[in-house]
């Protein structure tokens, strides 16, 4: 079996994250297993910024200055530039968890092609697979699925890294993708009520289609 999951960024600051992985991993079913790991308060303060200076903050001071609308920020621009963080909190959990890791598109096409490790988890760069622009020295006829933006995922606040460990899952075939989050989930709720409590982005309940199994639970 092929296991996709996700680690919330916020579980970054766990004094003891490792153990509480290595305690949840035993209680898995035997797969290959690759991982992604969320923003957490690297992204949060890009969201906080975001937040005072567009567009709706700025129409509730008054008329906007022309020195306001230079500061704002289109939509893609920060959904990409809080992707670009996501580089930083995978370098850190991979230093504090010492698991296998792919770093570049050909390790994900070769693990795509025939899995390893198995019963180990993998950690993988997010750019590897998600990437706003296809990098110059790519031709055309080289690239593949893995080059390029997914025109599925909305680029904006609506997608976060849930949806992007759902697009890996079924770039990869996936039958199985988990959610792991600091925060309570509640239990018998469909994805669709857990993205309204904002327990999941808004996207993910569209993205998760297809998967064979998908589960969001607390570490």
């Amino acid at each position: 079996m092929r296991r996709v999951v996700k680690i919330g960024g916020s579980l970054l600051k766990s004094p003891d994250i490792c153990s509480r992985l290595s305690d949840w991993h035993k209680q898995q079913e035997v797969a290959y297993s690759l991982a992604i790991v969320g923003g957490g308060d690297l992204v949060n303060a890009i969201r906080d910024i975001d937040s005072v200076i567009n567009r709706d903050q700025v129409s509730k001071v008054g008329k906007a200055t022309s020195l306001d609308v230079e500061a704002r920020l289109e939509e893609a621009e920060v959904h990409w530039l809080c992707v670009n963080l996501l580089t930083h909190t995978f370098n850190i959990m991979r230093r504090r968890l010492n698991w296998p890791a792919i770093e570049t598109r050909e390790q994900l096409e070769q693990w795509i092609e025939r899995p390893s490790a198995l019963g180990t988890t993998t950690l993988v760069r997010v750019d590897t697979f998600y990437r706003q622009s296809l990098p110059s020295e790519v031709k055309e006829g080289d690239r593949s699925m893995l080059d390029g933006p997914a025109s599925d995922l909305p680029e904006n606040w609506d997608t976060t890294t849930d949806s992007i460990a759902a697009r890996l899952a079924k770039l990869v075939h996936a039958q199985e993708l988990i959610i792991l989050k600091s925060c309570s989930v509640p239990d018998g709720l469909t994805l669709t009520q857990l993205s309204d409590a904002g327990v999941i982005d808004r996207a993910f309940p569209l993205a998760a289609i297809g998967i064979d199994r998908v589960k969001v639970e607390r570490l």
